[in-house]
């Protein structure tokens, strides 16, 4: 064993030990994060290998699983990101019916229309403009 292969075990396991508590340990948020800087740790312990080794069979496999790590990342996010809203709007399904398909139009907004309202007890003299809700200024408040 020379120096470079030491160092790629040290990389792979240090690094991995990290990315393993911190996938155990860690917020739910940063998981899929920990898992694409797992595969840059076993891809540079594996340029370490290949460079001690004098082989390109471990470079070979270091590009291949640097590659899939951010596209394997990708198509979880892509593939995932409607599925959390149709879950979150539906309840309980009876057992075997079939989940609710999205709309192929998207919902149409309807405009808010304000109205002035005096203020109650407040009287309104005539030439002055009303009081309306939100502040003396006349600001409306839009609903976010």
């Amino acid at each position: 064993m020379n120096t470079t292969s030491v160092a790629a075990l040290v990389t792979a396991v240090v690094g991995l030990s990290a990315c393993a508590w911190t996938f155990v340990h860690g917020a739910r948020q940063s998981r899929m994060t920990v898992c694409v800087l797992a595969s840059i740790v076993v891809c540079l312990s594996l340029v370490f290998l290949s460079i001690g080794q004098g082989r390109l069979a471990a470079l070979d496999a270091a590009l291949v699983i640097g590659t899939l790590g951010p596209l394997v990342t990708v198509i979880v996010a892509v593939r995932g990101r409607g599925q959390n809203r149709a879950l979150a709007t539906s309840g309980p399904r009876p057992a075997g019916s079939q989940p609710p398909q999205p709309s192929a139009q998207p919902p149409v907004r309807q405009p808010v229309r304000h109205q002035t309202v005096a203020r109650p007890g407040a009287p309104v003299h005539p030439g002055q403009p009303e009081a309306r809700p939100g502040g003396a200024h006349g600001r409306r408040r839009h609903a976010r």
